[in-house]
């Protein structure tokens, strides 16, 4: 599997909401309903973009705005 960060058949990872080194604060409850959201929008990709995620915040990318317009498998 090719990575939504870059690579070959247009996949790409667009950078417009991101924080660097800190993440803003949300309620526990904004928090569920994101993630509720996001597996909606993601399905059974959802996984993988949680992955994505993870990695950019290891180095201190916060990324707000996983949506099928900004990451692209």
């Amino acid at each position: 599997m090719q990575s939504a960060l870059g690579g070959r058949n247009g996949d790409r990872l667009d950078f417009g909401k991101v924080y660097i080194d800190h993440q803003p604060e949300h309620t526990d409850e904004v928090l569920q309903e994101w993630n509720e959201r996001q597996q909606e929008i993601w399905g059974n990709r959802w996984a993988d973009v949680q992955s994505i995620l993870w990695q950019l915040r290891r180095i201190g990318i916060h990324y707000q705005d996983p949506n099928t317009d900004n990451i692209r498998f």
